[in-house]
């Protein structure tokens, strides 16, 4: 730093130099390490967000008696929740506490059970709409290469939301 003769100080051309090429060689090292963290933030983000509203279904279907859905689009890495008052399995009119969720880019449904849903009964009790007796298992995937996958499941007897 030099003072000039009015008692001003400032930086050389040289110093500033200096300093814009360290900061531009931690940028030039930071930058690709975050590209391989951004799609698992948005893999953890999305699980996170699935985990809440399937137990946001199965809350708000005790709380209110009644059936309650989460339909999965694996194609659209979409799903859908309701509230089935009618309790007959299909998105009626008049059927409320709709939720329409898109998984964020690069996070897809790898699997949703061997059904498209899940749904709770009014006593907290999950199906799939199968004769299967184990957990009812949905599985997302990020676009790593390879694929990071992640695994929530339901427990068909308790209703009981589990991220493993």
């Amino acid at each position: 730093m030099r003072k000039q003769a009015g008692g001003e100080s400032g930086l050389t051309l040289l110093e500033l130099a200096v300093t814009l090429a360290v900061i531009g060689l931690i940028a030039a090292i930071a930058v690709p390490s975050m590209g391989k963290v951004i799609p698992h933030v948005k893999l953890n983000s999305a699980v996170s967000q699935l985990t809440n509203d399937l137990n946001i279904a199965r809350y708000r279907g005790i709380s209110g008696n009644f059936k309650t859905r989460v339909v999965f689009n694996t194609g659209a890495s979409t799903y859908t929740r309701w509230i089935d008052k009618n309790r007959n399995g299909a998105f009626d009119a008049g059927e409320e506490d709709i939720l329409n969720r898109t998984m964020p880019s690069g996070v897809t449904f790898v699997t949703a059970s061997t059904s498209p849903h899940v749904g709770f009964d009014p006593v907290g009790t999950a199906e799939d709409g199968t004769a299967s007796v184990t957990d009812i298992p949905v599985t997302l995937a990020g676009s790593q290469n390879p694929p990071e996958t992640r695994q929530i499941t339901v427990n068909r007897a308790m209703g009981l939301v589990k991220l493993n």
